[in-house]
C-alpha cells in the first residue's frame, strides 16, 4: 500500500513506528556527526529509497519524521532542559547516544504534538529502546519519559 495515512489504520500505526525510527536514525546521526540536520535528512534519504519518501513534504502524503526533527532542532535547549530536569543525579551528556536521542525524540512528542497520548509516545520509544540499546534501556526511557509526562501534566487521553 503506498503513503497511508497516519489515522487508525494498522498500516497508518505501523507507518509512524517507521517514521519514529527514521527520526531517531536522524537525531542520532546528527549528534554524532554534529552536521547540520538539513545534511543529515539529505544523507539519509540517499541512503534507503523508502526512508526517502517519508522525507519529502507533500500535502497529499502525511508526514511525521520532518516535524518531528524539526521540532526537536527548533527546540533542542528546552528539550535537553526538560530531560536534565527529571534526570536524577545524571547530566544529559553522561546518557548514550541513542538514549538521548530517544530521550529527545519522546520529549518533543510529549511537549510539542498535542495530539499523541503520552501513553503512545512512551510505549513506542520503549520498543525502539527494546531493539537499539541495552536491556537496561527500556526501563530506563520509561522512567524519564514518564517522570517528564507528570511534570507537563499532559492528558494521556485527547478531550473530545
Amino acid at each position: 500500500m503506498k503513503n497511508p495515512s497516519f489515522g487508525s489504520s494498522p498500516s497508518g500505526l505501523l507507518r509512524r513506528r517507521e517514521a519514529r525510527r527514521i527520526a531517531m536514525t536522524i537525531i542520532y546521526a546528527q549528534s554524532c556527526t554534529g552536521y547540520h540536520m538539513d545534511e543529515v535528512v539529505r544523507l539519509v534519504r540517499s541512503m534507503r529509497a523508502d526512508w526517502a519518501e517519508m522525507l519529502v513534504e507533500q500535502p497529499a502524503t502525511p508526514n511525521f519524521v520532518l516535524p518531528l526533527i524539526y521540532a526537536v532542532q527548533r527546540n533542542q535547549t528546552e528539550i535537553d532542559e526538560q530531560i536534565e530536569h527529571v534526570l536524577e543525579n545524571w547530566r544529559i551528556s553522561r546518557v548514550s547516544p541513542v538514549e538521548r536521542a530517544l530521550l529527545t525524540l519522546g520529549c518533543a512528542e510529549i511537549l510539542y504534538f498535542a495530539d499523541i497520548p503520552p501513553r503512545v509516545t512512551i510505549n513506542e520509544y520503549i520498543e525502539l529502546a527494546k531493539v537499539f540499546s541495552n536491556e537496561n534501556a527500556p526501563a530506563f526511557i520509561n522512567g524519564i519519559l514518564d517522570k517528564l509526562v507528570h511534570k507537563t501534566g499532559k492528558p494521556d487521553a485527547l478531550k473530545k
